[in-house]
C-alpha cells in the first residue's frame, strides 16, 4: 500500500468506527506497527485525527454557535424544502411543538391551510409569525437567550412539562452518527429533551451542513426522532440509515 492509500483507508475506518487500533491496523494493511504510527503521526498533524494510547480516533471540532442573522441566510434553499417536507406531516386538530430556530420558522409559513392547530413554542420569532397567521400559540416564559431569541429556563421546561403535543418539531445544530443529536447551550437541550418528552412524535429539521458535526450537549440519541434532511452523499446515507430514521426530501 501506497502512503495516500493507507491515509485514505485509516480515515475510512475512522468514519465508520470513531476509532481504530494500531495493531488491527498493521493487520489490515500488512505493514509494520511502526509504518501505522507513523501514518497516524502525520494525520494528526493535519489535525485529521486524535491519537490515543494503542490507536487513534475520529477528531471532531466543538462548533460554535452562529447567530440567528447569520444563520438565517446559511443553505435557504435546503432549509425551506426541509421546512416545506415537515409542514407536510401535520394535521387538522394538531398540537404543536415548534422550536426556536431558523428552519423552524420558515417551517410556519406553510401552516395556513391548516384547522384548529396549537402551537406551543420556545421561540419568540415562531410566537410572532405564529400570531400574525392566526394561529392559536403558547409562548413558554421564562429566560431568552439573545443569540437564538429562544426561551429557556427551568420555567419554561416546568410550563413545557404541563403540555402534550401530538408532534414536536425541533432545530439541531449537530447530527452524528456516534455522538447523536446535539446543541450549544445546555439549557436549550434541555427544552429539547422536554419537547421530546411531551410528544408523540419527534422530527428533527437538520440540513446536510448539520452531518457529521458535535456541538457541546448531547440532546439525546440520533435514533429518538426522525431525521428530516435533504439529499445525503451516498456515503453518508449508508452510514446514518444504519443508526437512524430518515426522511430526504426533494
Amino acid at each position: 500500500m501506497l502512503t495516500s492509500e493507507r491515509h485514505r483507508y485509516i480515515l475510512e475506518e475512522l468514519n465508520e468506527k470513531s476509532s481504530v487500533k494500531l495493531t488491527q491496523l498493521a493487520e489490515e494493511m500488512k505493514v509494520s506497527e511502526s509504518t501505522v504510527r507513523r501514518d497516524l503521526s502525520a494525520l494528526e498533524d493535519e489535525g485529521l485525527l486524535t491519537r490515543i494510547h494503542g490507536g487513534a480516533q475520529r477528531k471532531f471540532n466543538i462548533a460554535i454557535e452562529a447567530s440567528m442573522q447569520e444563520k438565517e441566510i446559511l443553505n435557504l434553499d435546503a432549509k425551506n424544502r426541509i421546512a416545506h417536507a415537515a409542514s407536510l406531516l401535520v394535521e387538522d386538530g394538531d398540537c404543536l411543538f415548534i422550536d426556536a430556530g431558523t428552519t423552524t420558522l420558515a417551517m410556519i409559513a406553510h401552516l395556513g391551510g391548516y384547522q384548529d392547530l396549537l402551537v406551543v413554542t420556545n421561540g419568540i420569532s415562531q410566537a410572532d409569525y405564529l400570531s400574525q397567521m392566526n394561529i392559536e400559540t403558547i409562548l413558554l416564559g421564562g429566560r431568552v437567550r439573545p443569540n437564538t431569541g429562544a426561551i429557556v429556563g427551568e420555567t419554561a421546561r416546568q410550563q413545557l412539562a404541563s403540555y402534550h403535543c401530538h408532534k414536536a418539531f425541533l432545530g439541531i445544530n449537530g447530527v452524528d452518527y456516534r455522538y447523536g443529536l446535539t446543541t450549544p447551550k445546555w439549557d436549550e437541550a434541555v427544552i429539547k429533551q422536554q419537547a421530546n418528552k411531551q410528544s408523540i412524535q419527534t422530527f428533527i429539521l437538520a440540513d446536510s451542513t448539520k452531518f457529521d458535526k458535535v456541538t457541546f450537549t448531547k440532546v439525546f440519541d440520533i435514533n429518538e426522532g426522525i431525521i428530516i434532511t435533504e439529499h445525503l452523499s451516498h456515503e453518508m446515507k449508508l452510514r446514518y440509515e444504519a443508526v437512524s430514521n430518515i426522511k430526504e426530501v426533494n
